[in-house]
């Protein structure tokens, strides 16, 4: 055998052996995507947004009246009534999930890939999508959850007191909380889901425990933005308020700190109960349809 020729089989064997050390080479498979993938049609996108926005607001929105009532001062009576204001998520749930899911496919599907770096710049542009149809919404929510109203009477409230407008009051601190929230969940949740070792650990329950930790992680982002979004909607009417006032009266009073330290307890058991509840559904659906 000529030296080439055994150069050449010595170089084959080197390059098989370097590819099987790779996690993703050419030819090998690549990673299963838990939502959408870039090759997934777009009515998926949007049956995963509907079912686990459905299954997240049903469940988590009692705790999510607890902590609206701890951000806002308002501790009386802080376990009566915590359905109340669930009309409006559970009305934004189908336009505003599936509308999200929507647009984090649809960028997925104009990038062309869905590796991870693709995933946050399609957070990034699902979270804008999210602020600009929850925001109204999210007023009425939480006037209706702080003063234990009707979701129809918060709106009256809110018309009279801000216009229709004002239903916009506080997007620009939605926007930050929801860009960074959304990059948070899309990558915390494709992450977890692709490793195999994950996987291999939680068996059935993985994407349980995923969602567990996709909450945690995405909730903790979120929290600080949606503290000062919930105050400048539901406290301060003043023309002249700005966010920086909002920041400097919570850091510089002990009580609204602890209050809300309290506040984070039922946001992050939210999380986890909730959650796991949507990424468990949204498992079902795909075995349903097909898409693994």
């Amino acid at each position: 055998m000529c030296p080439a020729t055994m150069g050449a089989e010595h170089d084959g064997d080197n390059t098989s052996a370097f590819q099987e050390k790779l996690p993703f080479d050419a030819s090998s498979e690549e990673p299963s995507n838990f939502f959408a993938s870039s090759h997934d049609p777009l009515w998926h996108s949007i049956a995963f947004g509907t079912v686990s926005g459905t299954s997240a607001v049903v469940i988590g929105h009692p705790l999510d009246s607890i902590k609206v009532r701890l951000q806002t001062n308002q501790t009386q009576h802080l376990f009566r009534n915590l359905f109340r204001g669930i009309i409006p998520p559970l009305v934004a749930v189908v336009p505003a999930w599936s509308a999200v899911f929507f647009a984090y496919g649809a960028t997925l599907k104009l990038l062309g890939r869905h590796d991870l770096p693709a995933v946050a710049v399609a957070g990034t542009v699902a979270g804008s999508a999210y602020s600009l149809i929850v925001c109204p919404l999210e007023l009425v929510k939480v006037h209706a959850q702080r003063h234990q109203v009707s979701s129809l009477a918060a709106l009256r409230n809110v018309h009279r007191s801000l216009g229709w407008r004002g239903l916009y009051r506080g997007l620009s601190a939605c926007m930050l909380r929801d860009t960074s929230a959304s990059i948070t969940y899309y990558m915390v949740a494709e992450a977890l889901n692709r490793h195999e070792g994950f996987k291999e650990r939680f068996g059935s329950a993985a994407p349980l425990a995923a969602g567990a930790i996709t909450g945690v992680s995405h909730c903790a982002i979120e929290f600080p933005f949606d503290t000062v979004k919930t105050r400048f909607q539901t406290l301060h009417h003043g023309p002249g308020t700005t966010y920086r006032q909002i920041i400097h009266g919570i850091t510089q009073s002990a009580m609204d700190r602890g209050r809300l330290s309290l506040a984070l307890v039922p946001v992050l058991f939210r999380a986890v109960i909730a959650h796991s509840a949507s990424f468990y559904a949204v498992q079902v659906l795909k075995e349903a349809i097909g898409s693994d």
